[in-house]
């Protein structure tokens, strides 16, 4: 914990702390990674989501938009 507490984590957590004081808890506002453009997503492959422990087994949500997965979408 001392370590997490000297070294970088403490930097990182006390920006997420901002951040909320900053937009009040859970709001969406400034961050590292911020979504992905329709133009930017556009290009990637289209797959199909079966019942396949692949799609709905391992990953339930999509990376880039953070929905749930549905069988056929």
């Amino acid at each position: 914990m001392f370590d997490f507490l000297m070294g970088s984590g403490f930097e990182r957590f006390l920006k997420q702390l901002a951040q909320i004081e900053a937009g009040g808890f859970g709001a969406v506002g400034p961050c590292d990674n911020p979504p992905d453009c329709k133009a930017a997503v556009k290009p990637m492959p289209t797959v199909i989501v079966s019942a396949y422990p692949i799609h709905v087994g391992v990953d339930s949500h999509c990376v880039v938009c953070k929905e749930a997965f549905e069988l056929g979408d």
